[in-house]
């Protein structure tokens, strides 16, 4: 959760242009949608391919952190 300047609890996960557009603007994850697809494509095929070899596995793809004005540094 993310501390807004509003003394409220606001989350945002996904970039969005609402997310510049709210008062304050929110901060939001970038998420890599396209590699996302890609990755899950990717997967699938080879589980079509080779149901029996199959294995699940997890990937981790980098987003990126958009820190605006709802985020507050708190010090304690």
């Amino acid at each position: 959760m993310i501390l807004c300047a509003r003394r409220t609890i606001k989350r945002f996960f996904t970039e969005s242009k609402i997310a510049t557009l709210i008062d304050p603007p929110l901060t939001s994850v970038m998420q890599p949608v396209n590699n996302i697809g890609v990755e899950a494509a990717k997967m699938l095929l080879s589980q079509i391919e080779n149901p029996e070899t199959f294995i699940p596995q997890t990937i981790v793809l980098d987003g990126m952190l958009n820190i605006r004005e709802s985020s507050v540094k708190i010090i304690i």
